[in-house]
């Protein structure tokens, strides 16, 4: 009974994150690009989620090599004034990486970066660091290895303008 509504709470969400993406314009940065085969590809470099809107929400983005990142961001319930929120911003790298951190946001500014967090599926995370680089940036950064391939990846959170802009790479 508790997978069945799990599954039944992920297909709500997923409605309704399409139907607020059918009627919301993408505020993200996008681009074109074409591949190898000549097919366009839709480069969407960060995601936006509403502060104001609060919630769970979930987004896809796509790197210029073609390559899926899932950044999740989640409003975390708590006992503190309407001002002042604490969200998890997790990014899941296709089914080799997820990690994250928690930002914990007053008059729409980061107060603090803290508690990063990371699961590796195939290969091995290391040099992992969160830092709080402004009142409107923070960055978890951590080198992926996996076979012959190291690649220095990263899960930014930036407040701008009452939005909360996410990146990953």
């Amino acid at each position: 009974m508790g997978i069945r509504m799990k599954e039944m709470k992920r297909i709500v969400v997923s409605l309704g994150l399409c139907a607020v993406m059918a009627v919301v314009p993408a505020g993200a940065v996008n681009a074109q690009d074409v591949n190898e085969d000549g097919a366009e590809i839709d480069i969407q470099e960060s995601v936006e989620y509403d502060l104001e809107k609060g919630g769970t929400q979930s987004f896809e983005i796509v790197d210029e090599d073609g390559e899926e990142t899932e950044i999740i961001v989640e409003e975390v319930p708590g006992k503190v004034r309407v001002a002042s929120k604490t969200y998890k911003i997790t990014g899941r790298y296709r089914e080799k990486w997820t990690a994250g951190f928690y930002i914990d946001v007053n008059n729409n500014r980061i107060t603090r970066a803290h508690d990063k967090f990371y699961k590796v599926t195939k290969g091995s995370i290391s040099n992992m660091r969160l830092l709080k680089e402004s009142d409107a940036q923070a960055t978890l950064s951590f080198k992926y290895s996996f076979a012959t391939v190291k690649k220095n990846s990263k899960v930014v959170a930036k407040i701008l303008n009452k939005r909360l802009i996410v990146k990953s790479s």
